[in-house]
């Protein structure tokens, strides 16, 4: 039997069939350490956990849960469960933090250490502590570069108001808007007098 075969659509998106007892392609039975806390309350009230997961890595992780006495797919999002202390949650300081980030040195030895955990959830929350680090950093480089331009367009603009006041311009506009009224009146004048 072909792997793409072992996950039937049934009733259209969002509905699938899991044969029994067989691992749909792209998903991990929910045991031991790819166990992943997902229960779905069923119709008749009865609440289990889904049979198998797939986690999607992405800026904010998702777990994807199947059981086989449903056809539907079960989605929710992905953070790793907590462990409370009596006297309190770690405070982590950013330099602490360091070597979770992508591209440190140290990095590979931090993500067999983590994968050695056994735990999908707490790589899904590394991983994506390591996709908004990198989108703030990004984010802060645009917002730095933004601000040098901003004071330049700022020193500009106090620049270009300084030569207009030395060029008394709102004076000068307010002449010539003068002089063109007296010349529509004088103009007025004449074509009276003409008729």
């Amino acid at each position: 039997m072909e792997p793409h075969q072992q996950l039937h659509e049934r009733g259209g998106p969002g509905s699938y069939q899991v044969r029994h007892n067989e691992v749909p392609p792209g998903f991990k039975p929910n045991l031991g350490d790819h166990f992943i806390s997902f229960p779905i309350t069923g119709p008749d009230g009865d609440t289990q956990q889904v049979e198998y997961v797939q986690v999607i890595l992405h800026p904010n992780p998702i777990v994807i849960g199947l059981r086989s006495d449903s056809s539907k797919i079960f989605t929710k999002p992905l953070y790793t469960a907590p462990i409370f202390h009596y006297d309190g949650k770690p405070v982590y300081r950013a330099e602490q933090l360091e070597k979770l980030k992508l591209g440190v040195e140290g990095q590979d030895q931090t993500d067999q250490m983590i994968h050695r955990l056994n735990d999908p959830s707490l790589m899904a929350e590394v991983h994506q502590f390591c996709i908004m680090t990198q989108e703030l950093e990004q984010l802060e480089e645009a917002i730095a570069e933004s601000e040098d331009r901003w004071g330049e367009l700022a020193s500009m603009h106090c620049k270009t108001i300084q030569r207009l006041e030395m060029a008394d311009v709102l004076l000068r506009i307010q002449d010539q808007d003068e002089g063109l009224v007296d010349d529509v009146l004088r103009g007025n004048e004449q074509c009276g007098r003409c008729a």
